[in-house]
């Protein structure tokens, strides 16, 4: 289930990219803007809630996988309504974004010893 969840998650961040690195290239209007992106939002919620799933099965629900999976959530659905042209979602992906710069920040703990301490 949790790998399930992982290539839900790594379809949905691609999706979102795929766009603009095809605009690049010169193809524009490929994609129907709006089935896109609520495809997107739809596969990224799938992938974050097989891994809550999971996480709540194998009792393993952590501060910093909630922080983890919040921020990529906010992300997601940041990025997929600014498609949509809701107001507003561009707080949502900063949100996320901070999420994850928090989640980084926050030192994890620590189960080996430094390689200078012997």
């Amino acid at each position: 289930m949790s790998k399930f969840g992982t290539y839900a998650i790594v379809l949905a961040i691609i999706m979102m990219l795929l766009p603009d690195i095809l605009s690049v290239f010169g193809f524009t209007n490929l994609f129907d803007k709006h089935i896109y992106a609520l495809i997107t939002l739809i596969i990224g919620g799938l992938g974050i809630l097989s891994h809550v799933i999971y996480l709540i099965i194998q009792k393993q629900m952590t501060l910093t996988s909630t922080t983890l999976l919040a921020s990529v959530a906010f992300v997601i659905s940041g990025v997929s309504l600014s498609a949509l042209d809701v107001d507003n979602t561009k707080y949502l992906t900063l949100s996320g974004l901070l999420l994850i710069a928090l989640w980084i920040a926050v030192p994890q703990k620590k189960n080996n010893i430094k390689a200078d301490q012997e």
